[in-house]
């Protein structure tokens, strides 16, 4: 072969080589489903008629993207959707209906198949501070399965009280039907003062029960969070 022959051929190998090398790459090559990468509430709890705001976060930046929020329990807290993504994250609103309480898992959802949760509180209205009647809780989360605890305290009390106690829902957790509230007598001052147990069973789920201590037609409620073992 003349020289000037093996020389084209050369070249044109080169280029060959060249073209299969930058073709590799390209085999195969999909396009990315961009997907939910989070949902946040914050704050995770509010009292009842107030609102938080919830974040969603996508794995990706994206022009438009419609994501849809639902409640588990619209009588309890309700949420702002659709709504429209353009970019890596957006915004909605977790409402507490007024004069409810209770827990709600909130889910975003986008597509068929790409969804995240969270769980949103919505604590009773807190008795006022000149309330004849108190609840408190020891510990307000506990795990399922686990005793708590509630206080009352009886600010004007002079003698022993009868308080009437009510569980929300009795299959998450119970409570004595009432109790006897002995009256103390400190630096303080003179009042009522007692603690009983709350029964809590066993339960894959989060629960949310309100107890309630009412005495002489006045009323205190708090919200007692009973998650799952391990959850």
């Amino acid at each position: 072969m003349h020289p000037a022959d093996r020389r084209h051929t050369r070249r044109k190998l080169r280029l060959l080589a060249c073209a299969s090398a930058l073709a590799v790459p390209l085999v195969g090559w999909t396009a990315r489903t961009i997907a939910l990468s989070s949902v946040t509430i914050v704050p995770a709890e509010v009292v009842s008629g107030d609102r938080a705001v919830g974040t969603v976060t996508l794995d990706a930046f994206t022009k438009s993207a419609t994501v849809t929020l639902t409640s588990s329990n619209t009588s309890v807290a309700t949420v702002t959707s659709p709504i429209t993504i353009s970019g890596t994250s957006g915004t909605f609103t977790a409402r507490g209906v007024s004069g409810a309480a209770g827990c709600v898992t909130v889910t975003a959802r986008m597509g068929l198949t790409s969804q995240r949760t969270a769980r949103f509180a919505v604590l009773p209205i807190p008795s006022p501070s000149g309330s004849a009647v108190r609840l408190r809780l020891a510990d307000s989360s506990i795990v399922s399965g686990q005793t708590g605890e509630g206080r009352i305290f009886l600010p004007t009390a002079t003698t022993t009280t009868t308080v009437q106690l009510s569980s929300s829902d009795p299959a998450a957790a119970t409570v004595p039907a009432s109790i006897q509230v002995p009256v103390q007598t400190t630096e303080m001052g003179i009042f009522g003062s007692a603690s009983f147990p709350i029964t809590t069973t066993t339960s894959g789920v989060l629960r949310c029960p309100v107890i309630t201590a009412t005495s002489n037609g006045v009323s205190s409620r708090v919200l007692l969070k009973i998650f799952p073992i391990g959850g």
